[in-house]
């Protein structure tokens, strides 16, 4: 399950923000609930990179110059996972920004199966109960992917799944943290943003 901007605004409501260094692209700036540890989170940029670290992981993108400038085109509270995951220089020891889902996985092979044409709908109809019997029957992504591959056809000798692995994006959802880590990076730029106006301001 993702997470929605409803549920992190209500996690961020109590974030403060520590600006720690601020000299042109180089800046560190710390998001916490009064120095606490959970949900907290720090924005570190340098020339063409944005890090942010924290309790939800450490995700390292790459692409302009100013990466507050490539986090700040979206509208007010969107993220764009998929094009932003392009992006990703680097990710922490224990991170990723996709986890596999039996459903989704289930949901993506039928689907990829039921736009293969064939030339007898009859035996396209038996494979397909093949793979309800013989694939579907998994129930982790150790099996998933060992009865796909594993995965022959009385019907179709010549077909296979591998294709199905190149659009493996497709059956492995984003994970909640990276969802997070990217709210929590717009969000952060506009607290950001905001405090830069005041000092102009002032």
């Amino acid at each position: 399950m993702s997470c929605t901007h409803e549920e992190f605004m209500k996690i961020a409501a109590k974030h403060e923000m520590i600006v720690g260094n601020d000299n042109g692209l180089n800046r560190h700036i710390s998001f916490s609930r009064s120095g606490a540890s959970d949900y907290s989170f720090q924005l570190t940029t340098w020339e063409n990179h944005l890090c942010i670290s924290g309790d939800m992981g450490t995700y390292v993108f790459w692409r302009k110059r100013d990466m507050f400038n490539f986090f700040r085109e979206p509208k007010v509270h969107q993220i764009n996972p998929d094009y932003w995951s392009e992006k990703l220089d680097a990710v922490g020891v224990n991170d990723d920004c996709r986890e596999f889902c039996i459903d989704s996985f289930k949901a993506a092979l039928l689907e990829y199966f039921d736009d293969c044409e064939f030339d007898c709908l009859e035996n396209k109809e038996k494979m397909r109960e093949e793979i309800k019997n013989e694939i579907l029957i998994c129930e982790d992504e150790h099996e998933a992917i060992a009865y796909v591959r594993n995965f022959d056809s009385q019907y179709d000798e010549y077909f296979d799944f591998y294709d199905f692995f190149e659009s493996w994006r497709s059956w492995k959802p984003f994970t909640w943290r990276y969802i997070f880590c990217l709210r929590a990076t717009v969000w952060g730029i506009s607290q950001y943003d905001a405090y830069k106006a005041q000092q102009q301001a002032a």
